[in-house]
């Protein structure tokens, strides 16, 4: 997901009113979380129980589809209800600076802070020499912050 379509899709959590805007962002967190697999076992063993054919994905990150549909969905509906009058221009806008304080409060955390996205090395490249894996390192981080 790019920037803008982040953008889109809190707006649309922030100006939309109803059931489409709780089902899109209850399929996106449930992707989300059956994405985790090992990493949290619980959910992830309750669906491989309960739920038939889960068992047979080739890999849990699959789910991932579910949001990478549902989010620009839900900004393209914001989108829609603006341009076709459903919402006022007073509400666009109120929606507009708590989505820009939202994601840009995001782009200023991680800008300050890159190590948030995590250790920037795999389990697999810690066995390298140390001047590789600090090049390694440097350079995923100016990656994430760019």
């Amino acid at each position: 997901m790019g920037a803008i379509v982040i953008f889109l899709f809190v707006l649309g959590l922030a100006v939309l009113k109803g059931r489409e805007k709780w089902w899109l962002l209850i399929a996106t967190v449930l992707s989300l979380m059956l994405a985790w697999g090992k990493n949290f076992m619980p959910f992830t063993n309750l669906f491989i129980d309960y739920f038939p054919g889960y068992n047979k994905f080739r890999a849990v990150t699959m789910t991932l589809v579910i949001a990478q549909f549902c989010i620009p969905l839900l900004g393209f509906l914001a989108l829609r209800n603006y341009y076709d009058g459903s919402l006022s221009k007073k509400e666009m806008l109120k929606g507009i600076r708590i989505a820009a304080g939202i994601t840009g409060g995001l782009l200023i955390l991680i800008l300050m802070i890159p190590g948030i996205a995590g250790s920037f090395l795999s389990p697999y490249e810690n066995r390298y020499p140390e001047w590789l894996t600090s090049a390694l390192i440097s350079d995923r981080k100016r990656l994430a912050q760019g």
